[in-house]
């Protein structure tokens, strides 16, 4: 049995933070709390996701203590020949209260760092063009594990619209998640005033955590939005997406989407900025399914696509590679 010791063992329920922990389980690894008295236990591994959190206290100094305690269990566990994984999830924070305890963070993180824990092999360059002291690292692509699991039993589209009390012939768009200035959601509520097509709809569904976009959505007069400015749980998300034609994913900056993996275990295409990462997603699950648009986004690219054949092949990102490609990285 492999002892990894985690940051992450769970995340407000995210779906993503528990599949990710049950196919490690599976892969072999006893999975433990990142804590002084873990580490002093010799574990084999630590994997960090999203680290940056320990930034999240409002105040400079605590986040400041936080930060060099992470940096301490780390190093503490290097020491005793622990190997260090650390999942490149961003390349930044999308909203960090601290951005320069957040270099900091990243800076002293990487000659610490044994393992860089990539979800595609595409997104390697931009990360570490941000963060050169990771260049030491093996690289590992381990994708990012498909949602499939978790949306058993969603909705049929007809029923999903006549949820939501939408036209079983409108065009349907959606954006979800939690709202925030990075997503692009005023550059496509701009966008998609300018599409001309009264049976057009755009459902913008997920809790506001920006003030400036809450007060876009509270104005916006367009009877052709629908807005849900509330979390929603998994069932009610998936019937959600599953009354969308299309889903909008117009992020400002981003280096991975578990959005989209969602949408497309929905089997709805989804839409997404350029990029070298969502170039090879388009690539990995055929044709159809993931179309790119070169900022800014405008009301051509809100245009009705062909609906897609089939299901995406969502089977290179599976649970079961995630499962194996782990078995071999505690063997390697």
């Amino acid at each position: 049995m492999t002892v990894v010791l985690s940051n992450v063992l769970e995340l407000g329920g995210s779906p993503y933070v528990r599949l990710w922990n049950e196919a490690a389980e599976r892969s072999g690894a006893r999975l433990r709390p990142l804590t002084a008295a873990t580490v002093r236990g010799r574990p084999d591994w630590v994997h960090l996701q999203w680290p940056e959190r320990v930034l999240r206290h409002p105040g400079t100094l605590g986040a400041a203590r936080n930060l060099a305690r992470l940096l301490v269990l780390v190093a503490a566990a290097r020491v005793r020949r622990a190997r260090v994984m650390v999942t490149a999830h961003n390349v930044w924070a999308h909203d960090s209260p601290h951005p320069r305890l957040e270099r900091v963070l990243w800076f002293a993180l990487g000659p610490l760092t044994t393992d860089l824990h990539l979800l595609g092999g595409a997104g390697a360059g931009a990360f570490l063009r941000a963060h050169p002291t990771f260049r030491r690292a093996r690289r590992r692509v381990i994708p990012h594990g498909t949602f499939e699991p978790a949306t058993r039993g969603a909705p049929s589209r007809e029923a999903a619209r006549a949820a939501l009390g939408l036209p079983g012939d409108a065009h349907v768009l959606i954006t979800f998640g939690m709202l925030r200035a990075y997503k692009g959601i005023e550059e496509l509520l701009d966008a998609f005033a300018a599409v001309d097509n009264a049976g057009a709809r755009l459902v913008v569904a997920g809790r506001v955590a920006d003030a400036r976009l809450a007060r876009r959505l509270e104005a916006t007069d367009d009877s052709r939005v629908l807005v849900l400015p509330r979390f929603l749980e998994d069932a009610e998300l998936a019937g959600a997406i599953r009354a969308a034609d299309r889903v909008v994913l117009p992020y400002r900056r981003v280096l991975n989407s578990g959005a989209a993996f969602l949408a497309l275990a929905l089997d709805r295409p989804v839409l997404l900025p350029r990029s070298p990462a969502f170039e090879e997603l388009r690539a990995s699950v055929g044709p159809g399914w993931v179309d790119l648009f070169d900022a800014p986004l405008g009301a051509a690219d809100l245009a009705t696509a062909a609906a897609p054949e089939g299901r995406p092949d969502l089977a290179w990102c599976s649970w079961d590679v995630v499962t194996e490609r782990l078995e071999e990285l505690w063997r390697a």
